[in-house]
């Protein structure tokens, strides 16, 4: 899947292929709290309101590859669902009223914030990568999987950040 423009995605494919082997069905993290991405309207509306699904890291959608298999089908149709509900997958610029959000929200980020969700409501788990916005890039993305280095990846490793994010 790739949710915005075409990719070269075959480099990153034999390291992620190995990695989803290793780990099952993993997707990779953007690097920060889910509650700074995803508004409490969307944490209410999915009846994921609470510490677990906020604190979680907010994962990234912009492509990724899940073996497909009853669990995966069970969750894209919830995903289908839910990015038809246009309370749930707007992407949002407005400043909230005061007490609206979190301190830490900047922005609700659609179909990321319904995925983020989704996979920790179906137990599938995540890692880091190259980190941040660098993961949209299939090479910084091949390089952080198989050095399992790269300059954001080190960034949170030096803070006591783990690679990969067990779900459960």
């Amino acid at each position: 899947y790739s949710d915005c423009r075409k990719l070269n995605l075959l480099p990153a494919l034999i390291p992620l292929l190995k990695l989803n082997v290793a780990y099952g069905n993993v997707i990779a993290q953007y690097g920060e709290a889910n509650m700074r991405w995803t508004k409490n309207a969307v944490f209410r509306a999915m009846d994921c309101d609470n510490e677990r699904y906020r604190m979680t890291p907010h994962l990234q959608a912009t492509w990724f590859l899940f073996k497909v298999d009853k669990r995966f089908r069970a969750l894209l149709s919830d995903w289908a669902r839910y990015n038809c509900d246009p309370t749930v997958a707007a992407y949002t610029t407005a400043k909230p009223k005061p007490g609206e959000e979190s301190p830490e929200f900047l922005d609700n980020r659609g179909d990321q914030s319904i995925l983020t969700n989704l996979c920790l409501k179906y137990g599938y788990n995540s890692f880091f990568g190259a980190g941040f916005g660098a993961n949209k890039s299939p090479a910084l993305f091949r390089l952080s999987l198989l050095t399992g280095s790269s300059p954001c990846a080190a960034f949170w490793r030096a803070r006591g950040k783990r690679f990969l994010y067990q779900n459960g």
